[in-house]
């Protein structure tokens, strides 16, 4: 667990810059989802560290989700001790988000490291090998064994017991997967509502995608009792796994679920003939982790517009960085996926003709699909 927790960021930063930490990006403890940007970069740059910051009221210290989050980067992503500081302040928030930070130490924001990010993927094999494993653990070489044995790797005793969860979930290896991931953060009063998910919208994913003979997998913010018998909410033969990762009998290790769809994905590309795993969901940071770790997505967004819409500069960028070095032959193994909307798919302020996607977005939108899982 990160040493400096609820210090003054002047301490805290000093504690970085004794490390070795020459550039600090500073999070911010309610941006959960800029976690996945920041972890390839200092997965590539050593001398990189994060200072995450909590603003509780009224100097509250009960388990806010700042410390949790800076925790997971030492506990759960292997980032050494000595480059991840915490404090719990909102005037050290202010000053450090002011780029008020001593010892003449760069501050780096998040869209500077998302840029970071997508270049240290586009620049080499050896960076693409670091950020990957910084996420999911050591390269998965050839199946999962069927059978325990004392002298094995505690990553293959892992992956051992992922597959196991696998089989108990009834998740076949005989068709391509198409994984769902719900968001509403948003509902919740966190930023962003208008990249919540559409209930109905998923909904009518998974029954077409059921009807092509894909296995559909519901994660993510899709609570079980959103999904029934009625038209709107019938998921077809979609299997729900939990509303997240701390849900599923996984534990609450944010790396075992990213290494869960690894594993899975891996098992299927050793089928003949070979299969294929896509992630799909609004636009967000859960989702980039799986996209910066060299698994197969696709996020969806709409225009911004009189009837909602999302902002998409930031992430558009990046994807049309990755795209073109797919598609150039750089990056072979990534594939960074986007599906723009002519509107956003759900109700969000607008009333009920809003819900789902319109017929022609779902058409499109299953066919990118289909093109990800060849």
């Amino acid at each position: 667990m990160p040493a400096n927790q609820y210090l003054t960021t002047p301490a805290a930063v000093a504690a970085l810059y004794a490390a070795g930490v020459r550039t600090t990006i500073v999070q911010r403890g309610d941006s959960s989802g800029d976690q996945s940007h920041v972890i390839p970069v200092l997965a590539v740059h050593a001398n990189h560290g994060v200072l995450v910051i909590d603003a509780m009221v009224g100097g509250a210290t009960t388990n806010p989700k700042g410390l949790n989050m800076a925790n997971s980067y030492v506990d759960h992503f292997r980032i050494p001790v000595g480059r991840v500081a915490y404090v719990n302040s909102a005037a050290a928030m202010n000053a450090a988000i002011a780029g008020q930070l001593p010892h003449a130490m760069q501050k780096m924001s998040l869209t500077t490291t998302t840029t970071r990010t997508v270049n240290a993927i586009i620049a080499s094999k050896a960076n693409r090998t670091a950020i990957k494993a910084q996420f999911r653990g050591q390269k998965m070489v050839g199946a999962v064994p069927a059978v325990a044995l004392p002298v094995m790797s505690p990553t293959v005793l892992l992956d051992i017991q992922l597959d196991q969860y696998r089989q108990a979930r009834g998740i076949p290896l005989n068709q391509p997967v198409v994984v769902l991931w719900g968001r509403k953060s948003g509902k919740r009063g966190g930023p962003y509502p208008e990249m919540d998910h559409s209930t109905t919208g998923m909904a009518q994913i998974a029954r077409r995608c059921s009807a092509l003979n894909y296995t559909v997998l519901i994660a993510g913010d899709i609570p079980a009792a959103k999904i029934g018998p009625a038209p709107a909410h019938n998921f077809g033969n979609a299997i729900w796994l939990g509303d997240f990762w701390n849900h599923w009998g996984l534990g609450g290790d944010r790396s075992h679920q990213i290494r869960f769809f690894y594993v899975l994905s891996k098992m299927l590309k050793l089928q003949v003939p070979r299969l294929n795993l896509v992630h799909v969901g609004m636009r967000s940071g859960g989702l980039d982790m799986y996209g910066f770790s060299g698994q197969r997505i696709i996020y969806i967004v709409a225009p911004v517009t009189a009837a909602g819409g999302v902002n998409d500069n930031r992430m558009l960028g990046a994807f049309q960085a990755l795209d073109a070095a797919r598609i150039a032959g750089i990056v072979t193994s990534y594939s960074y996926g986007r599906y723009q909307a002519t509107r956003i798919p759900k109700r969000y302020g607008h009333g009920a003709r809003y819900r789902g996607f319109s017929p022609a977005n779902l058409n499109t939108l299953v066919a990118q699909i289909t093109a990800s899982l060849a």
